[in-house]
């Protein structure tokens, strides 16, 4: 009997007394880490798992186990401990949840690749034991999610059959808008946990906001991007091969269908031919920030543009268009995802002197497009429904009236003959033109300068 008992004490790893009498503990020869307690119940010795490798979810399910067995419930209290699902399973359950919702695809990839890669496999809990505590310590692993050291500067990929080793993408540490978004997802996550009755509403843990920088990208400027189609021109006439050939024409067509569109990049990157009605002049964005919505073709330019490139896929189809072809399909053929690293060495072949281009990104083309609306005399409105935003977004962030826009409409004016001069009052800009000397431009509270009889 002694050496039984001693032998039981050699394999008992981890214990824990709560009070005389209620002990927890872990034994060394069963898989797993899980807790048993342990306590004395009408003269028998009674040992039950607990099903749980946290301490503190052990000592709550011992508790309540040991209190029914007090109140009399008999066997009762051999009935199984009820689990919680895991973090994982519980995260299935919301994306099954929001498949139909319009931003899924976010959701399933911070759920996938953060989410649940932090809660159920690092810190292995379930759905009912996540703390404030696990939230801080999630924030503080997102923020530093891509510092940390990797197995390998490389990442291969396959290429037609080919095993092609490149440099691993470097990303810095997130933004707090891009942190706010992702915890969207948490907290309705965490919500859905408890509406399912997983977790008690009053145990979900709050997920708090971010702090975040209003970030303004750089509008590119008329002339920076009259060189950067010029420079992109002659990329593609001195590419190496038919491969970069092909991909800096696509760059170059990317450039000029934002320009002329406001399209934010992703909603360019998903058009496919079926979204574009050339003769009517409109394109229809389908999985945009905001939901559908019609944009229209405004300029010459883009749409003799998007011929030719209709033109070029359907010569490469053998003369039938698949309407389903992506506008910015890549070399293989399938719709390009990015453009972000041919746009940077393209900035970098224009050799701008001045530090505002170090800013120039893909969305700066989206940024002069609303500027350009903006000085063309376009109402907020109808801009913000075109590029599917609100007027406080335009007015913080899109419109950029910059100096060589307000040079360049004086010239028009006075290329039209329409001199100006100090206005007579604060709203009001007389033209000296003799036929029109009877007239006045009135700038109205909306922004828009009208032609009124004087």
């Amino acid at each position: 009997m002694l050496k039984s008992l001693y032998a039981l004490s050699m394999v008992i790893m981890d214990k824990h007394v709560i009070f005389e009498g209620l002990k927890l503990y872990k034994r060394a020869d069963m898989m797993g880490a899980t807790f048993y307690c342990d306590f004395t119940y009408g003269g028998r010795q009674l040992r039950r798992s607990m099903r749980t490798t946290l301490l503190p979810v052990a000592i709550q399910r011992a508790v309540d186990l040991y209190n029914r067995f007090q109140a009399g419930e008999g066997d009762r209290a051999a009935e199984r401990v009820v689990r919680k699902p895991s973090f994982a399973t519980a995260a299935k359950s919301f994306l099954q949840s929001v498949e139909s919702h319009s931003d899924y695809a976010n959701k399933e990839t911070v759920v996938r690749r953060f989410f649940v890669p932090f809660f159920g496999d690092e810190l292995g809990r379930t759905i009912d034991a996540v703390t404030q505590n696990d939230i801080a310590a999630y924030l503080e692993w997102r923020r530093t999610y891509h510092s940390r050291p990797r197995q390998s500067e490389q990442v291969a990929y396959d290429r037609n059959g080919k095993r092609i080793l490149a440099k691993r993408q470097t990303y810095g540490e997130p933004a707090g808008k891009t942190l706010n978004r992702e915890n969207i997802a948490l907290r309705q996550l965490l919500d859905h946990a408890a509406t399912k009755g997983w977790l008690k509403k009053a145990d979900v843990p709050t997920v708090p906001a971010m702090k975040q920088k209003k970030n303004r990208r750089e509008a590119i400027s008329p002339t920076d991007y009259e060189r950067m189609i010029s420079v992109a021109q002659e990329r593609v006439q001195n590419a190496p091969d038919e491969r970069q050939r092909y991909q800096r024409t696509v760059l170059r067509d990317f450039i000029i269908v934002v320009r002329h569109t406001g399209l934010r990049p992703h909603e360019a990157f998903a058009l496919t031919w079926a979204d574009v009605r050339i003769t009517d002049r409109v394109l229809r964005v389908r999985g945009g920030k905001t939901g559908r919505r019609d944009v229209a073709l405004i300029d010459d330019d883009v749409v003799e543009h998007l011929r030719a490139i209709r033109k070029r896929h359907t010569e490469a189809q053998l003369g039938k268009l698949d309407p389903s072809t992506a506008i910015f399909a890549g070399f293989d053929g399938t719709p390009t995802g990015s453009v972000k690293k041919s746009f940077e060495n393209l900035i970098l072949a224009c050799g701008f002197g001045h530090a505002v281009a170090e800013d120039y990104c893909p969305y700066s083309l989206r940024h002069l497009f609303a500027t350009d609306m903006v000085g063309r005399g376009c109402v907020d409105g109808v801009l913000a429904k075109l590029m599917g935003t609100s007027r406080r977004m335009l007015d913080h962030f899109y419109d950029q009236s910059t100096v060589e826009m307000a040079r360049r409409w004086v010239e028009e004016r006075e290329r039209a003959g329409r001199h100006l001069r100090r206005p007579g009052g604060e709203d009001e800009l007389k033209l000296l033109d003799p036929d029109l000397d009877d007239r006045r431009l009135v700038l109205g509270k909306d922004g828009i300068i009208r032609v009124q009889a004087a």
